[in-house]
């Protein structure tokens, strides 16, 4: 009633109330972020619904399965367009390291940007073996093997879309590979990060 009135807002300096706002903002959850968390059944149904045999596929189970493991949000593995991409801030091949052994264990990735890291730092994710076919070791080194060597963003080519591996369509390729398995289509690109929270919890 204060600020309809016309009176100045009192409370636009007022540090602890907008740390308390803050704090419950996080605890109570923001309902644009209400979103279906990915889950190992989920991923199972959208394995049985792919070819993998396709190139944009097999990358998009790859991606999946990096996005779930990882913990990633999909803008962390892909670019907003092709004509956007910098090799010294977007995936591409030299980021990705697999252990020597003939069984390999672990998969090494450099994320080079994260979308909590201010300073452009980086990390090194190490992701261990699954049992298939959740396994990210395994998703991504048959992608690799269908995708060659050609120097450009670890995902790249997606042929069903007609485009690039750019956030949107990440999100848009999900939802029509889930939209045939059924599911409700309020799926978002936090939904692996938060899924994999839940799945390690």
């Amino acid at each position: 009633m204060h600020i309809k009135q016309g009176f100045p807002d009192p409370l636009v300096d007022c540090l602890w109330l907008q740390q308390v706002l803050r704090g419950v903002k996080r605890t109570q959850g923001d309902s644009s972020l209400s979103c279906i968390p990915i889950t190992n059944d989920i991923m199972m149904v959208t394995f049985q619904a792919l070819d993998l045999t396709h190139l944009d596929q097999c990358m998009f189970w790859a991606a999946c399965n990096l996005a779930y493991f990882g913990f990633l949000y999909s803008e962390e593995l892909t670019i907003l367009n092709l004509a956007s991409y910098f090799c010294t801030i977007h995936l591409g091949l030299d980021n990705v390291a697999v252990d020597p052994h003939l069984s390999q264990s672990y998969l090494r990735l450099q994320i080079k940007v994260l979308k909590t890291d201010p300073f452009c730092k980086g990390c090194f994710l190490h992701i261990g073996r699954g049992k298939f076919p959740l396994c990210t070791i395994h998703s991504l080194l048959e992608y690799l093997t269908l995708r060659g060597d050609a120097s450009s963003p670890l995902f790249f080519v997606l042929r069903w879309t007609a485009t690039v591996t750019c956030h949107t369509t990440f999100v848009v390729a999900w939802h029509l590979v889930i939209s045939t398995c059924k599911y409700p289509r309020n799926f978002s690109s936090l939904s692996f990060r938060i899924g994999a929270a839940m799945a390690a919890a």
